[in-house]
C-alpha cells in the first residue's frame, strides 16, 4: 500500500497571493487584447459641427463671420478638412463674401471627451472683391482664427449617457482619418 503524503495547508495570505496573481494574469491578458475601433462617418461629424456655427470673430480691423461648415475627409489622408462660407467686414471696403478652406490634425481632449482639430492651417481663402492690399492681412487673420477657434469647436463629443462611449473616454488610444471616416481606437 502506498503511503499518503502530507501536504501542508495553505495559509490565507498564501491563498490571497495566488488568487491575486491569477486575477492579475487574467487582467493583463484581457487588457492586451481589448481593442476596438469606433468609426465616425462624415454625416455624423457634419451634424455635430453644424451646431457650433455661425462663429463671429473680430480681430484688429476685420470682422469675420463663418457659416455653413462642410466636413471634408480625404481618403488616405490623416487630416480633417473644413470648408466654410466666410463674410468679411473690412472698414472702407464693406461687407464681402467668400469661401475659406482649412484643415487640421485630430486630437483627443480626455478631460472633456472631445475630438478636436489641432494644427489648423488655411489652404484656401477666396473673397470676391477684396482689394489685393488686404489679401495678405486677411489671410493672416484667417489663419489665426483657424488655429485659435477651430480647436474650440469639437468635431465630436463622446456621449456620456452611452456606457460604451463613456468607457471610451477613459481609454481612447488614437484618432485618425482613414478611408473617409474618423477612426477612434479604444483599448486598454
Amino acid at each position: 500500500m502506498a503511503r499518503a503524503r502530507h501536504v501542508p495547508a495553505m495559509t490565507s495570505a498564501a491563498k490571497r497571493r495566488v488568487v491575486t496573481g491569477i486575477v492579475l494574469a487574467c487582467l493583463v491578458s484581457s487588457c492586451a487584447t481589448f481593442r476596438r475601433e469606433v468609426h465616425l462617418s462624415q454625416a455624423q461629424l457634419q451634424e455635430k459641427v453644424e451646431k457650433a456655427f455661425p462663429i463671429e470673430r473680430r480681430l484688429a480691423f476685420v470682422e469675420m463671420t463663418f457659416r455653413h461648415p462642410q466636413i471634408l475627409l480625404a481618403a488616405g489622408g490623416d487630416r480633417i478638412g473644413l470648408a466654410l462660407d466666410v463674410q468679411v467686414d473690412v472698414p472702407g471696403v464693406g461687407v464681402l463674401h467668400g469661401r475659406m478652406g482649412a484643415d487640421g490634425g485630430l486630437a483627443y481632449r480626455a478631460d472633456r471627451g472631445e475630438i478636436i482639430i489641432v494644427d489648423a492651417r488655411v489652404n484656401e481663402l477666396d473673397v470676391t472683391g477684396l482689394p489685393k492690399r488686404y489679401s495678405k492681412a486677411l489671410r493672416e487673420v484667417a489663419a489665426r482664427v483657424a488655429q485659435k477657434y477651430f480647436a474650440e469647436v469639437p468635431v465630436y463629443r463622446l456621449d456620456q449617457s452611452d456606457f460604451k462611449q463613456s468607457l471610451a473616454r477613459l481609454v481612447l488610444k488614437s484618432v485618425v482619418v482613414r478611408d473617409g471616416e474618423v477612426v477612434a481606437t479604444v483599448g486598454l
